[in-house]
């Protein structure tokens, strides 16, 4: 990224918190947050960017069957959930069902 990124433009990095899909975790078997996440994210930016700010950005969702499952369908679990077990367990949650987003965006700017 410090190769393609203009010397005076902005990354940022959309990071899921702890309390990200949360309610959705353990019901569902889904793959939890990393909690050195952060810590990762530093490492591996830190010698090319400088990290210019953070933003918190939380909302509860009212989500469907459907929309949940697309929702898992498209981030890490679905690489570690069985679609059927997905389903069964999916049909003990209320539809709709409130889901939390949280994730943190930071801003990072190439160092010289």
């Amino acid at each position: 990224m410090a190769r393609v990124l203009a010397p005076d433009g902005t990354l940022l990095v959309v990071t899921p918190n702890p309390a990200h899909l949360a309610e959705l975790i353990d019901v569902l078997g889904l793959v939890k947050v990393d909690e050195s996440k952060d810590v990762r994210l530093t490492s591996t930016l830190g010698s090319h960017f400088a990290r210019e700010s953070d933003v918190l950005v939380e909302h509860v969702m009212t989500l469907s069957h459907a929309s949940i499952h697309h929702l898992v369908a498209m981030g890490p679990s679905a690489w570690h959930t069985n679609p059927q077990s997905l389903t069964e367990r999916l049909a003990h949650l209320p539809d709709p069902t409130p889901v939390t987003l949280s994730t943190t965006i930071s801003t990072w700017t190439p160092t010289p």
